[in-house]
Order: structure tokens, then sequence, then C-alpha cells
């Protein structure tokens, strides 16, 4: 399967030839084969306990206040959310990216933690 992909370090050519990308379209996105895998954020089970609430407080009032049907209705799901990587197709596709793309992206994500090392460090002196 392709899909398409598309990231800041990706600027239309390709770094190593200096050349056009014929996978590359004018918005920087490059066309990818993708593989699926089981989602990571639910584990493959298309939802998830809601971000929002603190889930052993809401087990903890629930027996407190002899809820039952609210723990049960807690371990059937009824307090769970669609995940919100997979939205709930229980698996993800995860691009694989030819090798001049993955440097060029190591290399951004290099420069964008040394900008942001400087950037903090000038903070720090009150700059």
């Amino acid at each position: 399967m392709k899909i398409n992909y598309q990231h800041p370090a990706l600027e239309y050519h390709n770094p190593i030839t200096g050349e056009y990308d014929e996978d590359m379209n004018e918005n920087g996105v490059i066309n990818v084969e993708a593989k699926y895998e089981v989602c990571s954020t639910c584990g493959g089970h298309g939802s998830h306990f809601r971000s929002d609430l603190d889930e052993n407080t809401l087990i903890d009032g629930m027996r407190e206040d002899g809820d039952e049907d609210g723990i049960e209705s807690y371990y059937n799901g009824r307090f769970d959310q669609v995940c919100s990587e997979c939205h709930g197709q229980r698996v993800v596709a995860h691009p694989i990216l030819p090798e001049w793309a993955s440097e060029s992206i190591y290399q951004w994500r290099q420069s964008e933690r040394e900008t942001n090392a400087i950037r903090n460090a000038e903070r720090r002196v009150g700059a």
C-alpha cells in the first residue's frame, strides 16, 4: 500500500542527488510504501480509557459509594473513547521511508534540538 508522507525536512528534492524526486509533488509530500501495525495507543482494541478521567480516582470513588453498576460499566468499557491514534481501526500505517528521507528527517531533528538548546540557554541567562 502506498501513502502520502509529509515532513518539514523533505523539501522537494533528494538531498543526496540534488535532483527533484519523481515520487514527490510540489507540496513536499512523498509517496512511500507503508505497512500496517497494531496501534500502540489502544493495543489493537480500537478504544481506550478516556484521558480526561482519572482512572484510579473514578474506581475508588465508585467503591466508596458502593456503585456496583458503575464498576461493572467501567469494566465493560462504558467509559472508553474511540482511540485517538487509529480512530477505531485498530491498526495504523507506518511509512517505509527511503534512506535519503530518513537521513533528511534525522538531520532536521538534530538541527531542531540544537536550536531549542540555544534558545533555552539564552532564556536562562535572560536574553
